[in-house]
């Protein structure tokens, strides 16, 4: 959603046609809205493999190339903040002072019917980040379903089989690295967060064994017979 279009949702309290409404009903005091219209997830795949028997009896090894990306995840953004310029003048880190950010002002938005049951029209006083927002009559609002996140996956996965008659050996190993992107370190300037997804395991090993066991009234050749 552009930012003219937005805007002009956010000043009439309209966005798309359909009222911005909270879990209250209410179009003074919503905290979301949608972003229409809504993309699906694009996914590719592809995976490459080799494999060759070994000089050990029965023994084969493969080793393969596992991929994917995904685009168009569903994510969500601030939406109605101050310039970064301001925002930079309530941290101490960047020399500013919140003091300066919260100081009070008249409320210009007191008493008007349209912003009835909401702290607009009761409050005399607004602090100055309140009203240099774009759309001061309105919070913090966050925009649900952009389709700006994607996620990667890549993966070189290893398998050694050993099928003889005295054993059955499967190994795999796995080193693979997945990355998302998603959600935003700096709305302001359109920095996404982008690193390691919490659930991505670089290492993963494998190993089952199956052996007969020499026991048994109907033995073959040592083992049981099958």
């Amino acid at each position: 959603m552009g930012g003219a279009e937005g805007g002009a949702g956010l000043a009439s309290g309209l966005v798309g046609g359909e009222e911005l409404l909270d879990c209250n009903g209410s179009a003074a005091v919503n905290t979301g809205f949608g972003h229409h219209p809504t993309k699906s997830d694009l996914h590719d795949g592809v995976n490459h493999g080799v494999g060759r028997p070994l000089t050990f009896k029965g023994a084969k090894l493969e080793v393969t190339y596992s991929g994917s990306r995904t685009q168009n995840l569903q994510n969500s953004k601030l939406y109605n903040e101050v310039e970064f310029g301001f925002r930079d003048q309530r941290r101490f880190l960047n020399g500013g002072n919140p003091a300066y950010c919260d100081e009070q002002f008249p409320n210009p938005f007191r008493g008007l019917a349209p912003l009835e049951g909401t702290t607009w029209y009761e409050s005399a006083n607004l602090s100055r980040a309140q009203l240099l927002r774009p759309y001061p009559q309105y919070g913090a609002k966050t925009e649900l379903m952009r389709n700006e996140g994607g996620s990667w996956y890549n993966s070189v996965q290893t398998s050694l089989t050993i099928r003889n008659n005295w054993t059955n050996l499967l190994a795999n190993y796995t080193f693979a690295n997945k990355v998302e992107r998603n959600g935003f370190l700096d709305p302001l300037r359109d920095v996404m967060q982008q690193g390691l997804a919490s659930f991505d395991k670089p290492h993963r090993l494998v190993i089952s064994l199956v052996k007969p066991i020499p026991l048994g009234e109907e033995r073959v050749d040592g083992g049981l017979g099958c």
